[in-house]
């Protein structure tokens, strides 16, 4: 498990009031939905200089470098190489920050939450892939693709990210030469996973079919023309029929979904 990463507060040397000060002020915008970093309170209390900020700021980032998995084969002259060239984001509950088909400009590693990759399919329906967490890797593949986003990824709960944009990757490969490999198996590992899970995706489905085959003739599709039953409507009607004729509730019914389990 992860080490609960340090609060900015935590690096910076000034007076313990002047940082309850400054949290209750946070606190207080954040209620009426205004985000503000606590370093820049502290500036405008003047409670600190630019330059103790930017101090605590990359040493704060030094350790979540080590406190992360994904750095762990880097060596400390590395990491503070590293910590020089990358950035924090925010991202809110609920925002969709990798959007697939699009381009973008950066890849990630979850410091805190949770997000949700998914992939859209030609009727615009979203398909799950895989939950995230810390120590995650997010838009390494798109720096293969020149930018172009493979699938989307939705924040599930509220995050925290390392970001490093791909202008300074090339930069970030030379400062530290491990993690140049450690990428590479990063998006060869999950190129085999996805390929697996299609293939397992697509054997499900012709299973699926043969078994929808057999249930044919108990379905009257002329009332279901006349109905205009909707999909969920028919595929309700074919796990009902399943379910009777094979004495089993839904949950062990073999119509569930590879992806979702659903």
């Amino acid at each position: 498990m992860n080490k609960e990463p340090e609060k900015i507060g935590q690096y910076l040397d000034c007076d313990k009031d002047l940082l309850h000060r400054a949290l209750s002020q946070q606190q207080r915008l954040a209620q009426d939905g205004v985000e503000r970093l606590m370093g820049d309170i502290l500036l405008e209390f003047k409670a600190i200089t630019r330059e103790k900020l930017e101090e605590a700021i990359y040493s704060q980032r030094l350790d979540r470098l080590k406190g992360l998995p994904f750095f762990s084969t880097l060596n400390i002259n590395e990491l503070k190489a590293l910590a020089l060239l990358i950035s924090e984001r925010k991202i809110a509950l609920g925002e969709e920050f990798i959007s697939e088909g699009r381009y973008g400009e950066a890849l990630y590693v979850i410091v805190e939450g949770e997000a949700k990759i998914f992939h859209l399919n030609s009727e615009g329906e979203e398909i799950p892939m895989t939950t995230v967490g810390p120590g995650e890797l997010l838009g390494e593949i798109a720096f293969f693709k020149r930018g172009k986003r493979s699938a989307s990824v939705r924040a599930i709960t509220a995050m925290q990210l390392l970001q490093i944009s791909y202008n300074n990757l090339t930069r970030a490969f030379e400062a530290g030469p491990g993690l140049a490999q450690h990428i590479l198996e990063t998006v060869i590992q999950r190129l085999s996973d996805t390929n697996i899970r299609f293939q397992d995706t697509v054997q499900k489905a012709k299973s699926t079919e043969k078994t929808l085959k057999t249930l044919q003739h108990l379905l009257d599709f002329s009332e279901i023309i006349t109905l205009k039953m909707n999909i969920d409507g028919l595929i309700a009607r074919v796990v009902e029929m399943a379910s009777s004729i094979m004495n089993a509730d839904r949950g062990t019914l073999f119509l569930i979904d590879s992806i979702t389990g659903e």
